[in-house]
């Protein structure tokens, strides 16, 4: 387990910014990046997990997309630090230690590879959270287009439902499928990011990767101090890159 420290401080969170990095950055059409510009923190992890500061900048560039040579921007950080994301926004963010439950090494270095096979049937991971047990699970099941099942011949799509629970808590972290819209499910050993303390209120908050397989990167940062009885835990923030080089963007 990795194992840091966080100030004894819980302010909910407004205007929360998630981003990733990478050494090359992101290209994106010209206008199209939702990542803003500044000061952030990166999350590293060797050791133990802590945030270091980094800046986010956009310069315009000649990228790659489908149709050739365009003028875009290309989202980058600076210094570069290989890390699980970028974050801002936050009252209590500061450099330093963060109490950290889970971390997906692998992710950190290499956000656009997925190992192993697409998710089949389900997966659950368990994450101990100081002695009590958060449950994540992945569930897959074949669902027909209802505009076309009165023909009888219809083609199966998969859905997925990525749920997490702790304690008496049970929430939908994301639903994700429709005809044609879940190719290749993603397995849970990328699904799950971070699982940490970033607000600073004691319960675990998380990144995860809502996608499939051919997506780019997608990202959602759940904050527990935006968890609120009875009502949907949305995320405090997201990212999402697809290349413009590829299709499909």
């Amino acid at each position: 387990m990795l194992a840091g420290s966080t100030p004894p401080m819980s302010i909910a969170a407004a205007g929360i910014d998630l981003a990733h990095a990478r050494a090359g950055g992101y290209p994106y059409y010209q206008d199209e990046a939702t990542v803003q510009p500044g000061d952030y923190f990166a999350l590293h992890c060797a050791q133990t997990c802590a945030l270091k500061k980094t800046r986010v900048s956009l310069p315009s560039a000649t990228i790659k997309t489908v149709e050739g040579p365009e003028r875009g921007l290309f989202v980058r950080s600076h210094p570069f630090i290989p890390s699980l994301f970028l974050v801002r926004g936050h009252p209590g963010l500061r450099e330093g230690p963060v109490k950290t439950w889970y971390a997906n090494m692998r992710f950190q270095h290499r956000p656009d590879q997925v190992p192993g096979d697409p998710l089949k049937g389900s997966q659950r991971r368990t994450i101990d959270i100081d002695g009590a047990p958060l449950h994540v699970e992945g569930r897959v099941e074949q669902i027909v287009d209802k505009a076309c099942a009165a023909y009888g011949q219809c083609e199966r799509y998969p859905r997925i439902t990525w749920t997490v629970r702790f304690g008496d808590t049970k929430r939908t972290l994301a639903v994700l499928g429709g005809e044609n819209e879940l190719q290749s499910p993603i397995p849970i050993e990328d699904f799950l990011v971070w699982v940490g303390d970033l607000d600073g209120d004691g319960k675990p908050d998380m990144v995860v990767r809502p996608q499939d397989l051919n997506r780019g990167l997608e990202m959602a940062l759940y904050l527990s101090s935006e968890l609120v009885p009875g009502r949907p835990w949305k995320p405090a923030a997201a990212f999402h890159f697809w290349d413009p080089a590829q299709y499909g963007c």
